[in-house]
């Protein structure tokens, strides 16, 4: 759930940690610097941050980019309709379902509505042990259904996965947005609010969300992903890079990538086997990329073709990684309305292999 852009010398939220005071100090220091300094303080917000697209391009440090396409993958199917704002997909059974943040509504392939939500829909998680649709709504201004009188609210709701009947609903616990999510094979879920920087669990059969991380540790927490073992959660944050959550004592290490590879700008980040699989949408160009799991190396899998558009999320089924392609986020302002020119936006699916 992308909700803010990254770029350096910015104004940041009202909370504060030890990571925001270095952040505002640093940034403070490169503002209107020159030689020596310039490059001291940008050196410094490379240790505070590496992997940062914009800090290694001022220091000169930003690996080649190919200007050509790289694509294997195929379309699966276009959504029927347009102007979605398509965040996220599962796949259920045979079927494949899509949250709708413009319509407020979990839709399928032939965009027949599954579910409404009254509020726009972000993220998305099956949990099949409970017979479970899990989603996160809230109120954005990029919604066209939303009521004024919502703003501020977010909540998860979990649906019949039979009929669609709503089952559950709970209210966030702070301001902003509950957006990207997982669930585990048992049912427990694993929600972030990017707004507000906070990492949420609920354990299977309550209804009780619970903080993993401290205040001011994720400025901006994006998909979490869970390990194969359970143990660990692995927390996308869009200006900081990948996070390893111990889910037992809490406690939080952050990966720190090899030379030459960029983490920043992750909205979706999964597991595959030995490596993550990541939608970058906050790079440029944006691409889905694949990251050994010590970030010692990463291989950019699609990125510069027609049709992309800005993708956010994906799922893995089986040894195939399928992808939002063309979401429509980037065709609407920050205040909700559709920027001049821009026609209608149709979304679609497209899955490539993970194999070599």
């Amino acid at each position: 759930m992308k909700t803010i852009a990254l770029v350096l010398f910015v104004a940041l939220g009202a909370f504060c940690n030890d990571f925001e005071l270095k952040w505002r100090e640093l940034n403070a220091q490169a503002k209107g610097a020159k030689g020596e300094k310039l490059k001291a303080a940008l050196e410094a917000l490379n240790e505070l941050v590496p992997g940062n697209e914009r800090i290694l391009q001022a220091l000169g440090r930003l690996p080649q980019v190919n200007a050509k396409p790289v694509t294997q993958a195929k379309l699966l199917g276009a959504i029927e309709g347009e102007d979605w704002i398509a965040e996220d997909l599962v796949f259920v059974g045979k079927e494949w379902l899509f949250s709708s943040v413009r319509r407020g509504m979990i839709i399928e392939s032939d965009g027949r509505a599954f579910a409404h939500a009254g509020m726009g829909v972000f993220a998305l998680g099956v949990d099949p042990k409970h017979g479970l649709l899990w989603a996160s709504v809230g109120w954005v201004p990029q919604c066209e259904i939303c009521r004024l009188e919502d703003k501020g609210k977010s909540a998860l709701i979990a649906y019949d996965l039979k009929t669609g009947d709503e089952k559950h609903r709970v209210e966030s616990p702070v301001g902003g947005v509950l957006g990207d999510m997982v669930v585990s094979a048992g049912g427990d879920l694993y929600v972030t609010n990017n707004s507000a920087g906070a990492v949420y669990r609920m354990l299977a059969g309550t209804l009780k969300l619970e903080r993993l991380d401290e205040s001011g540790e994720f400025p901006s927490p994006q998909t979490p992903a869970l390990s194969a073992d359970g143990k660990t959660l692995y927390v996308a944050d869009y200006r900081r890079g990948i996070a390893a959550l111990d889910l037992g004592t809490k406690a939080v290490r952050w990966l720190k990538p090899g030379p030459g590879v960029i983490v920043n700008g992750i909205d979706g980040l999964y597991v595959w086997r030995d490596s993550f699989v990541a939608v970058q949408n906050g790079v440029t160009p944006v691409r889905i990329v694949k990251f050994a799991r010590d970030l010692s190396k990463q291989e950019v899998l699609e990125t510069q073709w027609e049709g992309l558009g800005e993708p956010t999320h994906g799922a893995i089924v089986g040894n195939e990684f399928c992808f939002l392609a063309n979401t429509g986020w980037d065709a609407f302002e920050e205040n909700g309305r559709k920027k001049a020119g821009r026609g209608d936006i149709k979304s679609a699916v497209y899955c490539r292999t993970l194999l070599r």
